[in-house]
C-alpha cells in the first residue's frame, strides 16, 4: 500500500498537470470530493495536495468559497524562466563535480540529435530533447531538491513555451544554449 505522502505527490501532480495543460481554467472552482473520486483517493491527500499547490501559486484558497485555479500572467512567464535559470546555473556547477562519463555520454548524444533536428526544423523533436537533456543534468546533481524544483519548473517552462510558440528561429538559440551548457 502507498504511503500518504507518496499518494499526497501523485495528487500534486495530477492536479499541477491539469492546471497547466489548461483542464482547470483560471478562476475554475475545485472540488475536493470530486478530485478524490477521479483519482480513487481519500480526501486527505487531495486535501494536502491543495494546500502544497497553494504554495506554488497555482491555487488560491477563498473562506467559504473553496479552492481555485489561478492562470498565468506575462510577468509569471518571465519569472519562472528567471527561476529555472538559476536553479539550473547552480545544477550545473553541482554537476561538474558529480557528473558520470556516461552521463556525459548521453548529453553529448542528445546534443548531437537536437543539432540534427534544428536542421529539420523539427521543433516537437527539439523540445522532446531538450527536456531529456535537462532530465540528464537533473539527474547528475544527486540532489533530491534540485531535481524535484527543476522537475517543477521542467513542467512550468514546458507549459510556458507552449503558450509562447517555439518559433523556427529559436531552435537555433536553443541548440546553443545547450552547447554553451557542456562547455561549462
Amino acid at each position: 500500500m502507498e504511503s500518504n505522502n507518496s499518494l499526497t505527490e501523485f495528487v500534486v501532480d495530477n492536479i499541477r498537470t491539469r492546471i497547466l495543460k489548461g483542464e482547470y481554467q483560471e478562476d475554475e472552482k475545485l472540488v475536493e470530493t470530486q478530485i478524490a473520486k477521479e483519482l480513487n483517493v481519500s480526501r486527505t491527500p487531495v486535501r494536502e495536495a491543495l494546500n502544497h499547490l497553494q504554495q506554488e501559486g497555482l491555487l488560491e484558497y477563498e473562506n467559504n468559497k473553496g479552492w481555485f485555479a489561478k492562470g498565468f500572467s506575462k510577468k509569471d512567464f518571465e519569472d519562472i524562466y528567471n527561476v529555472r535559470l538559476a536553479l539550473e546555473q547552480l545544477a550545473i556547477e553541482i554537476c561538474v563535480d558529480r557528473i558520470k562519463s556516461n552521463e556525459i555520454d548521453i548529453l553529448l548524444e542528445k546534443l548531437e540529435m537536437m543539432e540534427f533536428f534544428t536542421k529539420k526544423k523539427n521543433i516537437s523533436k527539439v523540445k522532446e530533447l531538450n527536456k531529456d537533456f535537462h532530465e540528464v543534468l537533473y539527474s547528475a546533481t544527486e540532489s533530491r531538491l534540485i531535481i524535484k524544483l527543476l522537475r517543477t519548473y521542467q513542467d512550468y517552462v514546458h507549459f510556458a513555451r507552449g503558450k509562447t510558440v517555439v518559433q523556427d528561429g529559436d531552435l537555433l538559440d536553443i541548440l546553443n544554449e545547450h552547447k554553451a551548457i557542456l562547455m561549462q
